[in-house]
This record gives structure tokens, sequence and C-alpha cells, in this order.
């Protein structure tokens, strides 16, 4: 089963071409999009630029298409039930007070006469791409297009409503020159990672349910200040604990025992999961009781030994017995009761690669072995902007895989590996 997401659409862009009611103006609340507020039926100053993206929905004039719609209050369902009614689907919270819909422009104009909606417009081509792909968007009329149409193609991440046209779309994405790499149906969406063309962007923002087309961050290999403070880089002095670890956690009753942890990372250990001696280091021998390999590799191992360094973090059992000058175990995991379910997203050259396999799909494989926490010491230098992935990850801690009910996971990011410093001072 899939949840609607809740969280408001903080990444939707900014911009100003919308149609007003009665109840705009400076009586409404601004609606904040993108870090940005606009002002319905004002619009939003500085107005961005990228000609290409100030039409319509064109060649869809007369099809559904989204718009946004700001109520007079808090929602109501009947209010929303009065939506449907003339043609309006409310598809997901924005705020304040209003909901990014779809529906035909007839179906609009009927909404317009409802008395609780205060304000309803348009969510043009514009507010669907970051500032950076509007950018590159102003290539095809500033004379170089012919260089763009040579550049390498975009890895993106493009976000529609499921509203069933979902395959009309991706034949218009093949047709286009596009490439899909994978898919996946995060809530009421379809998330699809593709290579795009740049000239391409313009019209793939103006189909009618697409919301967002961001580029796929890059994707790294997180953890050094966790291994440095794994293996005592600090000075003995600093010493606030005492050994005694595990005895302290079976007085607790919290070893682990019974739960099954995702590592997704790049590999564990030899990429094994048979128990015998020799394919595991003895910390977390016995402890792994599948793998998946993602990536291009034959192997699911772990060359570098990230995640291998992982592993024994949460479920090292400190199976050698050895000691440190203090008195702590080395090898000693957080969880050592903890079973492990080995994903490898990460390459031996150190590079994300999982190929066609969306998260979704590596997530579900893990769930439905019974995994309910999932480790990532991973990440992109995205500042905190709430993107595609973002997005994805949020569907899936509610409901990790497809199969009837809900099945929940807890997603472990590793945080802080760039400091406390961001641009702009955003925290």
């Amino acid at each position: 089963m899939r949840l609607p997401l809740s969280r408001g659409l903080a990444l939707l862009g900014a911009g100003s071409i919308f149609l007003s009611t009665a109840l705009g103006g400076q009586d409404a609340p601004r609606i904040r999009l993108d870090g940005s507020a606009l002002v319905p039926g004002e619009g939003l100053s500085p107005r961005p630029r990228a000609p290409l993206l100030e039409a319509p929905s064109a060649p869809f004039p007369d099809r559904p298409s989204l718009s946004i719609v700001q109520l007079a209050g808090p929602t109501r369902d009947a209010w929303l039930a009065d939506l449907r009614r003339v043609g309006i689907e409310a598809l997901q919270y924005l705020p304040e007070l209003s909901f990014l819909s779809y529906g035909t422009p007839a179906a609009v104009e009927r909404a317009r006469g409802l008395a609780f909606v205060r304000w309803i417009g348009p969510f043009p081509p514009l507010l669907k791409l970051p500032p950076a792909l509007r950018e590159i968007t102003k290539s095809a009329t500033s004379g170089s297009a012919a260089k763009a149409a040579k550049a390498e193609p975009l890895d993106v991440n493009i976000q529609l409503f499921e509203v069933g046209d979902s395959k009309d779309f991706r034949r218009f994405l093949a047709g286009a020159g596009a490439r899909e790499v994978w898919a996946s149906r995060p809530g009421n969406r379809v998330h699809l990672r593709a290579l795009v063309p740049r000239e391409m962007l313009a019209p793939l923002a103006r189909w009618p349910s697409v919301f967002r087309i961001e580029e796929l961050p890059r994707l790294e290999l997180y953890g050094e200040r966790a291994a440095a403070t794994s293996t005592g880089a600090f000075p003995p002095e600093d010493l606030c604990v005492t050994p005694g670890y595990e005895e302290w956690l079976g007085r607790k009753g919290v070893r682990g025992d019974g739960v099954l942890v995702q590592v997704m990372d790049d590999g564990i250990e030899q990429g094994d999961a048979s128990g015998v001696p020799g394919s595991a280091h003895p910390d977390i021998l016995g402890a792994i009781v599948a793998v998946d390999n993602a990536t291009g590799d034959p192997e699911a191992d772990s060359r570098a030994g990230h995640g291998s360094l992982n592993a024994g973090l949460i479920a090292g059992r400190a199976a050698t017995g050895i000691r440190d000058a203090d008195g702590f175990l080395l090898g000693q995991g957080a969880a050592p009761g903890a079973m492990l379910f080995g994903t490898k997203i990460f390459n031996n050259l150190g590079r994300f690669d999982t190929g066609p396999r969306s998260f979704s799909d590596l997530a579900g494989r893990a769930s439905q072995r019974g995994a309910t926490v999932s480790s990532n010491s991973w990440g992109a230098s995205v500042f905190g902007e709430y993107d595609a992935l973002a997005a994805e990850f949020d569907a899936l801690a509610r409901d990790a895989h497809a199969d009837p009910g809900f099945q929940p996971m807890t997603f472990v990011f590793a945080a802080g590996n760039e400091g406390d410093d961001v641009p702009g001072g955003r925290r």
C-alpha cells in the first residue's frame, strides 16, 4: 500500500504566471514555494525569466493539467469532495491552505464559483524547474541551441503525478531521445530517472502532469568522521563511558535481537551470506542473512571496506575479544544482536551504480526479507533541499514495499560530514 505524501512541496520554484479571483491579493495567505512566497493573484517578485517556459502548458490547452487552489480556511473533507464534484482532484497540500490539484480548464472555471475557493490558478512550466535548469532552457533562445544539442544529456529525476497518463509520458520521453534509467512510485506520484537531451527540458516541463524536474545529485560515500571516532581517534582522557557496553545493553533489553538492518553501501565483506568461516570478519560472521548487488560488479563484496566498517559499527559482536588499553572491546557494534542485509549500491571504484533499479526497489527487497531499519552512510551536497530522492525516502519510511498493509522502515542517513557551514547561512 502507498500513502500520498503530506509534506509541503518546498522545492517547487518561484514564478508569477497566475490567474486571480476576487479573494486573491493582499488578503490571501502567501503560498510558500522554494523558499519564496507567492501572493495569490499578484505573483512573485522578482519574476524569474525563462522564455520557453513562460507559455501555458501547450500543446495540451484542453487537457487536464496542474493548478494551485487556495482554500478559504483549514481543509474540510466536504470541500475536497466539492472540488472533485466539479472536476478538480486535490493531489498534495501546499502551505498555506493550498493544494496542488489537477483538472481541465473548464473544471478550473467551475471551481472559481465555489464559495470556499479563495483563489485558483495554473501551475506553469516555469515552476517545474529549479533555477539552474531554467538557465539551460535559455540556450534555445540565445543562439546556442546547436551547442546545447551536442552537449552531454542531463541525468534528471522527473516527478509526475499518477493521473493516468504516465505510460503516455514515458512513450513521449523515449520518442524525444531520452533514456529511462529507473522508475518508482512513491505515494501518488511516478518518479523517473532519465538521461534527457538538454533541448528537451522545456517540452518535458510542459507535460501537464509533470510537476518537478531536477538533476540527480552526485551521491557519495560518507563516514570518515564516524570511522575516526570508532577507531579511537581522540585523546584517552576524553573518555566519558566505561567498558561493559554489551552488558548494559542486556540490562536494558536493547541488543537488537530480532532486528534486521539493511546496509545500503558498497557491499559487506566478501558479499557472502553463507556464514562460512573466512567469508566475513569474525565480528560479523553469521550476521549477514542476505546480500543484494545492484551494481555492475560481479560480486556483492566491499573492496574499499566502507560497507564492512558500517556493518561492524551496527552489529559487530566483538568476537575476537581484543580490547584496547582502556579495556574497551574492539569490533563492538551498537546493536550486537542485530542481523544484516547487504545492499550494494556503490561499485568497487566507489561510484554510485544501481543500473535500472530504484531506491524503492532496493528498499522493498530488503523490507520483504524482514528489514525494518536501513543504514545509509552516503549522501549528496544538496544543503538540505527536499528533492525527489528525499520525497521517495519519505514515502518509503511509511511503507517500504507494495504488499498489502503498511511496512514502515526507519532510514538512517549520514549527516554532518561537511561541517555546519552551508551556503547562505542556512541550517
